[in-house]
């Protein structure tokens, strides 16, 4: 389903920038989730990215597709360089970018998730100015709902310059 869904809002932005030349060269990223049966199916494809929080800690689920990302994988950029790089926007892989099938990572095996897991979902208006520390501590001894409003009132203090999106899921009980 999210191999089909990522398909078809490609190719429905490659025909809206056909009929449209003002739109020629537009895209987006997307990060999307399908919790299913206690297990996490991920789809990814740009610089907004999935965590998974988990014992107090936040860890990535994605890799960026950009530029600086594979500078820091081959070893020409050191994460530090990287989150001050000016070419820290430039995206590898977008929907609706150029080719006709999407560039998109979408990890075979599920992941096994457990009460007490919180899944956050983020563009990199969120990601580029709060650090995964905060993300676990705002979901600390607060509501998902609270937790949002926090990291995102964090990030625009921080300067926002970008859209900031979050989403949290909280894993309350897992049915197999």
């Amino acid at each position: 389903m999210l191999i089909e869904g990522f398909q078809a809002a490609h190719q429905a932005i490659l025909e809206l920038a056909a009929e449209e030349p003002e739109l020629c060269g537009m895209g987006t990223t997307c990060s999307a989730a399908i919790l299913q049966n206690g297990r996490l199916h991920i789809g990814h494809v740009g610089d907004s990215r999935i965590y998974l929080i988990r014992g107090g800690r936040a860890e990535a689920l994605t890799e960026d597709h950009s530029l600086v990302a594979r500078m820091v994988r081959d070893g020409l950029l050191t994460p530090e360089e990287a989150e001050h790089s000016e070419q820290r926007n430039v995206l590898t892989a977008a929907l609706g970018v150029d080719t006709e099938s999407v560039a998109a990572d979408f990890p075979l095996q599920p992941l096994e998730l457990v009460p007490g897991d919180i899944v956050l979902l983020c563009t990199d208006g969120l990601h580029g100015l709060v650090s995964p520390v905060e993300m676990a501590q705002a979901t600390e001894n607060q509501s998902l709902t609270q937790a949002c409003r926090e990291l995102v009132g964090w990030a625009k203090v921080r300067g926002g310059p970008d859209n900031i999106t979050v989403q949290l899921l909280g894993i309350r009980k897992v049915e197999r």
